[in-house]
């Protein structure tokens, strides 16, 4: 079933900048009814001396660019070196995890955002069927950071800080030395699973971010032009379902 979107109360985020769309330079054409062979057939974008990126890495990046809903950053052992785009998250809320059959009927863990994050028109927080049933949601604080690549490749992506990995960048944002948060890069990595997930964060300077991990310093404008995340991209599951997966899962805990 389709999930919808409902806007996160957090501090307050700032206006997205927007993508201003390329337009290719227009084309003469000689004489309509003549069609050049294949090789000297020329596209608009090449007429104009505009070039498209190839490569899996840039066919990913275009399509998480249409998706309308956030793409979670997951670091591995391998490390990622990011840039933090605001000095605050963009949302804050609290999530389930549940544990359910995927469409191949393999048991997976799944989030659903608390009910209880958001709140009615009376002011209330709103039920919860997962909370009401016992399940303790955890609290997720959501970050507008960029994924750099050593091709030069930006990405936008929303990290999803859990509490250890919250203190830990708060850490960072309060010493005087390396704070605020959107001041460098970090190169970041997770090793271990579930219970024994651990993260590290290692500060870069601008000046180290070539030399020492061959990532092109993005520059002002590039970073500038992401249209970052804002609190209606949480996606919210529709009450009906979260009841029905409550009910299914009572009798776990009773």
């Amino acid at each position: 079933m389709p999930t919808k979107r409902v806007a996160v109360r957090t501090a307050a985020s700032p206006t997205p900048t927007k993508r201003a769309a390329a337009r290719p330079a227009p084309v003469e054409d000689d004489d309509d009814d003549a069609v050049p062979p294949p090789r000297q057939m020329k596209s608009a974008a090449s007429a104009g001396g505009l070039r498209v990126k190839g490569g899996l890495a840039e066919a990913k990046r275009q399509y998480e660019s249409n998706a309308t809903y956030a793409q979670s950053f997951k670091p591995d052992d391998t490390g990622t070196v990011v840039k933090f785009l605001e000095d605050e998250n963009y949302a804050g809320y609290k999530r389930h995890w549940i544990k359910r059959a995927d469409e191949n009927g393999r048991p997976t863990n799944r989030p659903y955002t608390c009910m209880r994050s958001f709140t009615g028109d009376n002011g209330k927080p709103r039920d919860c069927p997962l909370c009401e049933i016992g399940d303790r949601p955890q609290a997720v604080s959501s970050f507008n950071i960029a994924v750099l690549t050593e091709d030069g490749t930006i990405s936008l992506k929303s990290w999803d800080m859990g509490v250890k990995v919250f203190n830990l960048a708060m850490n960072y944002a309060n010493n005087p030395k390396v704070g605020p948060l959107s001041r460098g890069f970090f190169f970041v990595t997770r090793t271990g699973k579930d219970q024994q997930t651990q993260y590290n964060m290692i500060p870069i300077k601008a000046t180290a971010l070539s030399e020492d991990y061959e990532v092109p310093v993005p520059s002002e404008d590039s970073l500038k032009a992401i249209d970052l995340y804002t609190p209606d991209v949480v996606q919210v599951t529709p009450m009906k379902e979260l009841r029905e997966i409550a009910e299914e899962l009572s009798d776990e805990y009773e």
